[in-house]
């Protein structure tokens, strides 16, 4: 299990130190050995090196290899062979009989009775003791190996978990970058099919304006090729595109039309999605515009300390009232939103006293 922060290599030594500390408090603690006796001691080295080179088969060889290749006859073959293993070579047993043998020896040389328990045998030098005369079960050495291997299979559990939990967020991240990009592909064609339209307009009827309105479609033009493949981009580049979109529609306003803009704040170093306020600035002009009645057309951007408030009202005209006025443009943006600012936006839009209002807030 990898901790945090860490590489996989300092983890895992991090881990087998301590390791190596449990049975070494063990053996200090209840055999009254020393920590010099226990590390010159090669039982318990043994002892390490065992657990340690039945984690790395398990978790390297056996568990991906036999258990995940589908081969579970030898997964389990291999594990009665490991448990085996425990029972004949004993390793916690032979650690702690020769941490005692040593102690015990160096309690002969100062004529100290021997612990209870222990026959030791005196080879010709009278100098080495054998192991206890019958043989015993290790428990604690079996324990430990299946302690190590359940160990093991937790780690590979937590381990494919998290992976399949980053293979389900890219795949979610890549859907809603697939979804982002349809969503803006949508936004652009909608957007230039009422600007030509409008140019068409005055192109027939020969306005004088014909060629400043040119000049704002380029700008805006240049600012939906280039910048609406960005996810954000400067709130100043929105702005303008606004200003240039706004100017341009007023070239054909009426007199019965009259329009309140302003942006209050200051634009310097802050991000926006390209062209989210731009469905708004659309809708204002396309329902809100009336050649028989008096309209008038509201479009303010208040920026603050940390947000962004974006307001649009017009009045709604009974021949221009629709179900769909909160369309796919509105759908769009609301997803769009969802994405980019999932915890940190706020869209109001509502009827009320003749007008249609939006307002939409971000945490920018």
């Amino acid at each position: 299990m990898k901790i945090p922060g860490l590489p996989l290599i300092a983890t895992h030594i991090i881990g087998w130190i301590l390791f190596q500390g449990l049975p070494l408090v063990f053996l200090l603690s209840m055999t009254g050995s020393t920590v010099e006796r226990v590390f010159s001691s090669t039982a318990y080295w043994l002892f390490c090196s065992y657990y340690i080179g039945v984690f790395y088969l398990h978790q390297y060889f056996l568990l991906p290899r036999l258990y995940r290749g589908g081969k579970k006859t030898g997964y389990i073959l291999s594990m009665a062979v490991l448990l085996a293993s425990a029972v004949y070579l004993r390793p916690f047993d032979h650690m702690t009989f020769r941490q005692r043998e040593l102690r015990f020896g160096n309690m002969r040389e100062n004529r100290v009775r021997p612990p209870d328990g222990y026959r030791p045998q005196m080879s010709p030098r009278g100098e080495r003791f054998e192991g206890p005369r019958k043989f015993r079960m290790d428990i604690i050495g079996i324990f430990l190996l299946l302690l190590v291997i359940m160990f093991g299979i937790a780690i590979d559990i937590s381990r494919r978990s998290r992976l399949a939990e980053q293979r389900a967020a890219q795949a979610e991240a890549d859907r809603a970058n697939a979804e982002l990009s349809f969503l803006k592909a949508q936004i652009n064609p909608h957007f230039l099919f009422n600007t030509l339209n409008n140019i068409y307009s005055m192109a027939v009827t020969g306005h004088r304006h014909t060629a400043d309105m040119l000049m704002k479609l380029s700008n805006i033009m240049r600012y939906v090729t280039d910048d609406v493949n960005s996810d954000f981009v400067p709130l100043q580049n929105e702005v303008d595109c606004i200003s240039d979109y706004i100017d341009l529609q007023q070239l054909r306003l009426g007199q019965k039309t009259t329009l309140q803009y302003a942006v209050n704040g200051d634009t310097d170093n802050r991000l926006i999605a390209p062209l989210l306020l731009m469905t708004f600035v659309e809708n204002v002009f396309k329902y809100g515009i009336s050649k028989q009645e008096a309209s008038e057309l509201t479009i303010r951007l208040d920026i603050e300390a940390g947000r962004i408030c974006f307001y649009t009202a017009n009045r709604v005209f009974p021949m221009q009232r629709r179900d769909d006025r909160t369309g796919i443009g509105i759908a769009n943006t609301r997803k769009r939103l969802a994405h980019l600012y999932p915890s940190g936006h706020s869209l109001q839009i509502k009827e009320e006293n003749d007008l249609f209002i939006a307002e939409l807030c971000l945490n920018a």
